[in-house]
């Protein structure tokens, strides 16, 4: 997502996605998924 903008984040017309899927076991917990693309057209866009 590019949150300036708040719309998909999008590589060569393809929406970024992933497939991780996790099932929580606390009430708060943080996960971190990696993503790999060629980010050289984002301009410095703020991502997240």
């Amino acid at each position: 997502m590019i949150k300036a903008e708040n719309t998909k984040l999008l590589i060569d017309g393809k929406e970024v996605t992933n497939d991780y899927e996790f099932i929580a076991d606390k009430g708060k917990m943080e996960v971190q998924i990696e993503f790999t693309f060629d980010g050289s057209t984002l301009g410095g866009a703020d991502i997240g």
